[in-house]
């Protein structure tokens, strides 16, 4: 059995459409359950929205509930690097916590993740997926063609509770931390497998590349209580308002469309070739 995990309905239906069969399964929660087959193998995929809360709750469930060989979560990202494309998959190597940290005069020092050691309180600047199914993955991978031309790349993804659009920021965390993306979910997934002993990977299609910027963007979610009919009017006015912007979004809807298919196809091609317990 394999745990799937990912954040938003365009990634979870960009996996059922690959699958062989599945069937939804009624949780009493706030996500979406899958059962199904890919390749001759069961897998889970558990949809409980963007963040890392929602991701970290959602890998504790899959291990619960099925008892999984291996967590992947897939999904899509922003590029950190200059020289990633719009379509462009990332296997983390590692994976790192870019939002915890010391807030002090000197601006903010981040330090990872705090976990309870037999020595008291300690910090986690990374988790490292396992060396075995990294060189397998990259076996597998190897010369792999996805649609559009994306191509497949091993590096470090850093995950923020935020989605970041800004170049400034997007560039201090390429320089502090080293990653090729900025997602929201990959590390919670990654530090929930190893509390349990389990091997993970994280697989992130770029949806947007270094310069894209959207300002106004939180004005087209939804949110809890509201009605369609004030979603709908908020939307209208941030359109009215910002018609250069309705081009932008239309550019990152397609790009978050290829980014979970490329992400889906590579997370299920380890399912039925190197991630095999």
């Amino acid at each position: 059995m394999f745990g799937l995990v990912c954040a938003t309905g365009e990634e979870r239906k960009a996996a059922l459409r690959l699958l062989d069969e599945w069937r939804p399964v009624d949780l009493p929660l706030d996500a979406f359950l899958s059962e199904g087959e890919f390749g001759g193998s069961r897998v889970a995929l558990v949809c409980a929205g963007a963040g890392k809360a929602p991701a970290a709750a959602a890998t504790q469930f899959l291990i619960d509930r099925y008892s999984p060989e291996v967590i992947l979560n897939f999904g899509t990202a922003g590029a950190l690097a200059v020289n990633l494309r719009v379509g462009d998959v990332v296997v983390a190597t590692s994976l790192l916590h870019g939002d915890i940290g010391v807030v002090h005069g000197e601006g903010f020092g981040r330090t990872g993740a705090s976990v309870m050691t037999e020595n008291g309180l300690a910090c986690v600047r990374e988790y490292v997926p396992d060396t075995s199914f990294l060189e397998s993955a990259r076996e597998d991978l190897a010369g792999l063609s996805l649609p559009g031309g994306g191509t497949v790349r091993f590096e470090p993804v850093v995950t923020c509770d935020q989605v970041v659009l800004s170049r400034e920021f997007r560039d201090d965390l390429r320089r502090a931390s080293g990653a090729a993306v900025v997602e929201m979910e990959g590390a919670s997934v990654a530090q929930v497998a190893v509390m349990n002993h389990l091997p993970f990977v994280v697989i992130r299609g770029v949806s947007d590349t270094l310069d894209f910027d959207l300002v106004g963007l939180e004005e087209l979610f939804r949110y809890m209580g509201e009605s369609r009919a004030s979603c709908f009017s908020r939307r209208v006015r941030f359109a009215a308002m910002n018609p250069a912007a309705m081009g932008k979004v239309g550019k990152l809807t397609r790009g978050i469309r290829k980014a979970s298919d490329n992400a889906a196809r590579v997370a299920l091609r380890l399912v039925s070739n190197c991630c095999q317990p």
